[in-house]
């Protein structure tokens, strides 16, 4: 860019290098962008689409220089929470305790009705899910959204966070909630461990209930070749629990 001629401006495209350099975790270039002498772009371009990128990547310190730049500063809670919706997806858990730290316009830990909590759990980061529950303001309930986190994470099979999520507390989601999804989805992808956590936090009634439905309710997605074998073990899970 010193080239006299024929340089692109620091801020071409309204700040994507800013955004690329920022996605691929490089603070150097994040930096030397920033400082440029002329057409230097906001940090907070695009809506913060740099912050939002750093936290996705869980670039920790590029995130921490574009928060803390002098001037046009993305705010922590730009596009809604989308930064760290972003870091809790991806598992980043520095980045999401430095987002709901930061000291001005930090995101709410319950943004969007938990869905940062839901998002952890559908991918499994427990340690994320830990911290969102436990945060000191604003923590998400372990039932957000009718119980939606504990069917993500027993859709996926991810048992740890199913437990900590079934042992919340006050605001733990029941094991059988949104009509049972959660059991029912562990069913139908072999999630032999979650099957067994969750029925085994049921009332006898609500176990009856799971247990009497036909196979073909139950299970509604068709079973795969290859998932034979985890087909047989449900069926015989299914048998187990049909004598408890």
């Amino acid at each position: 860019m010193e080239c006299r001629e024929h340089a692109p401006q620091a801020n071409i495209r309204g700040g994507y290098a800013l955004v690329a350099a920022a996605e691929s975790g490089h603070e150097a270039v994040v930096r030397l962008l920033l400082e440029w002498k002329e057409h230097a772009p906001q940090a907070n371009c695009h809506n913060g689409q740099a912050l939002i990128a750093a936290a996705r990547g869980g670039h920790q310190a590029v995130a921490r220089l574009l928060l803390g730049w002098r001037q046009h500063a993305p705010r922590a809670d730009c596009g809604g929470g989308e930064a760290l919706l972003a870091a809790s997806w991806h598992g980043h858990e520095s980045v999401v305790r430095l987002l709901l730290e930061w000291e001005e316009h930090a995101p709410r830990a319950d943004v969007r009705d938990g869905q940062a909590l839901v998002l952890a759990a559908w991918a499994g980061h427990e340690a994320v899910a830990r911290l969102l529950l436990g945060w000191r303001e604003h923590a998400p309930r372990a039932d957000c959204q009718d119980g939606q986190a504990l069917v993500s994470a027993a859709w996926r099979g991810h048992s740890a966070v199913v437990r900590l999520l079934l042992d919340a507390g006050e605001h733990a989601p029941r094991a059988d909630c949104r009509s049972g999804q959660a059991v029912h989805r562990a069913f139908e992808c072999g999630h032999a461990a979650v099957v067994r956590l969750l029925v085994s936090r049921m009332t006898k009634e609500e176990r009856e209930a799971f247990v009497n439905l036909p196979f073909s309710q139950v299970s509604r997605v068709p079973w795969s070749t290859e998932r034979s074998v985890g087909r047989e073990e449900m069926v015989q899970l299914l048998e187990q629990l049909s004598v408890l």
